[in-house]
Parts: C-alpha cells; structure tokens; sequence
C-alpha cells in the first residue's frame, strides 16, 4: 500500500508537465488567439499584418454548438482550422499524428467518453443560431486533448455545413511583440485576446493545490510504510525475545541479530513493492477517470522515472523503520529477559 501511493504521487509531476508544457509547445503552439466579434471574410486575416507585428497569422472559426448521441448531450466549441494549420498538432491516442479530414470531424477524448462514441459514429449538432437545421457530422478520428475539450473541422467544411462559407471570426498569431495588446484596441472588431503565457500561467496556479495535495500524500505514504515496518519489527521482537536471548547466550551480538531482522524486512520490502506495482497503476487509472473533467483530462500512466521514484521512497521510509529499530534492539537487554522466562 505504501508503494501503491508512492507511486500515485511520483507519477504526479510528469501528469502536470503533459497538462502545462506539452498542451502550450505541443498540441497548441500559437501565442496570441484573437477573436472578433462579428464574422469577417477569410481574406480579412491578411489585413491583420497592418496592425500587428506578427510572424504568422492564420484565420480560425470557433462557435459553441451542442452536440448530441441519442440522449447524450454535451455543449462545446467547434473550432475550424486550415489543413494545413501550423498552429495546433493532433495525435490520436496511439500516439500518431493525424491530420484534419477534408469532411467530418476530430473530436477530443473527453468529449468522446461524454457522448459515449467513437471513430465512425455519426454526431447531430444543434446550432444556437436561429432557424439553423440540424446537422449529422462523422466522427473520423478521437485526439488527445489534456485541457479543454473541443471539436475540430477543416474551416471551409465547417462554414459550409454549420455556418457560412468563407468566413472567420478570429485569428491565431506567433508575435514576440509586447505592445500587441495596445495596437490591437485601434481594432474596433477585436472582442478578445488571449495570450497563451497568461493562460499558461492561470493553469499553473490552478494546479499548484494538486501538487500541494500530491506532495502532503507522499508524506502520509512514508510515515505509513514507516509505521508498518518498525511496529511489525516492534512486535516480532517482543515474540520472539526468547529466541533472540538464546542467540545471545551463544554469542550473537546485537548487530547481528539486528542485520537478522534486517534481512527478513528487506524480504517484505522487496515483495511488498512488487505487489504494489499493479495495485499502484490500478490506483492511477482509477485516478485518471476519477480526476478527469470537462476543464482538463488527465492520464496518469505511471512512468519508469516514477516508478523508480517510488521505489527509493519507499526504501528510504523503510530504512528509517529500521534505524529506528537498531535503537530499539540496542535499548534492550536480551539476558535479563532469557532470565525472567527461566524463573
């Protein structure tokens, strides 16, 4: 048990370095995302390059729509993208890269496990726009997507079929400008800015209670394995003291006895951990469905850093019971006990 939670914990840092760093340099690479709040014709992305400093700028399409699977619903924003897009990077959950389908749509793995629906299903999407009809979209492949949850269709597909052709409402820019903000206010129809450093920063602070709450169970785990081990070793002394006054009588000193106890401990250990692998990737797994939410999806998969970590952990709680033991061992007076058993 002991190792179990150590290895809940030590998988913890790699489950936040996925959510912050490998969402903002890997799935989503844009730094500035600019939304307007009227659609404007795609070319209009081009006009952007007048305003801003910009090294890169390419349109997008996002509205929120409510998605249906018989009476599974969820309401979430479909964002439109160019094929092409340098702009965001999907994989599927094997790990492979996929690109956006020319028809149909990507959708995240939470959203999947919402509507309960996989590649190949089609999905009725419900526009909030008025007098707009209902549309029946394919799902042609499930991504990995740690924050947020999102669908994903090539923008012409999108506006032809849920909205209008040849539109954006917002662009995706790289700029290393710091002014941008300020020269973005002369635009009359820029509604939003979002830095992706800011929002970097908003999700590191959301996370630092996890880490907080991760770091105050590693404790709990070493002062249980702690406590197992030396008040097993506690017990077994007081058990068996007329076998260890023997020894003592035959010549065994203390230390001896002690690397004895030593030894049988290191049996427990050693199985214990081995027993706690899978128990400790069944407490993850079950971690990650548990912990998983509309705002972020979480996959704890324990790594062999982690379960190496949890490993010396483990050892160091269990060397400390066992200090603690040689104390106790050195404290007491074997011969005197050997004495009042014979009388």
């Amino acid at each position: 048990v002991t190792y179990a939670m150590m290895l809940f914990t030590a998988a913890m840092p790699g489950v936040i370095n996925q959510m912050m760093n490998e969402h903002f340099t890997e799935f989503q690479k844009m730094d500035y995302n600019i939304g307007f709040r009227t659609p404007v014709p795609k070319s209009a992305a081009r006009d952007m390059e007048h305003l801003i400093k910009a090294d890169s700028i390419e349109g997008k399409l996002e509205y929120p729509f409510e998605l249906f699977n018989g009476s599974k619903t969820q309401a979430v924003s479909i964002i439109g993208l160019d094929r092409d897009t340098k702009f965001y990077s999907f994989h599927d959950l094997n790990g492979e890269k996929v690109e956006i389908p020319e028809n149909g749509m990507l959708i995240s793995e939470n959203l999947a496990k919402a509507l309960d629906i996989g590649k190949g299903d089609l999905v009725r999407i419900k526009s909030y726009i008025p007098n707009r009809d209902d549309a029946y979209i394919q799902v042609k492949g499930v991504i990995k997507q740690t924050l947020g949850m999102n669908a994903y269709m090539e923008i012409g597909a999108m506006g032809g079929t849920l909205l209008e052709k040849n539109v954006i409402n917002g662009v995706y820019a790289d700029s290393s400008d710091p002014d941008i903000d300020r020269e973005l206010l002369r635009a009359s129809n820029v509604s939003s800015i979002m830095s992706t450093a800011d929002m970097r920063s908003m999700y590191g602070e959301y996370m630092t209670m996890t880490l907080l709450s991760a770091g105050v169970m590693m404790i709990f785990a070493g002062v249980l394995g702690f406590c197992i081990v030396y008040n097993a070793t506690v017990i077994s002394l007081g058990e068996r003291e007329m076998e260890f006054s023997s020894m003592r009588v035959l010549g065994f000193s203390k230390m001896e006895i002690f690397l004895m106890i030593v030894r049988e401990n290191n049996i427990i250990t050693v199985l214990g951990i081995l027993a706690g692998i899978p128990l400790g990737y069944l407490l993850s797994a079950y971690s990650s469905t548990a912990y998983t939410t509309d705002i972020y999806t979480i996959d704890m998969s324990p790594t062999w850093g982690a379960i190496i970590a949890a490993g010396v952990f483990t050892a160091v709680s269990v060397l400390l019971a066992q200090l603690a033991t040689y104390r106790k061992i050195q404290r007491l007076d074997f011969l005197q006990a050997l004495k009042n058993r014979e009388s």
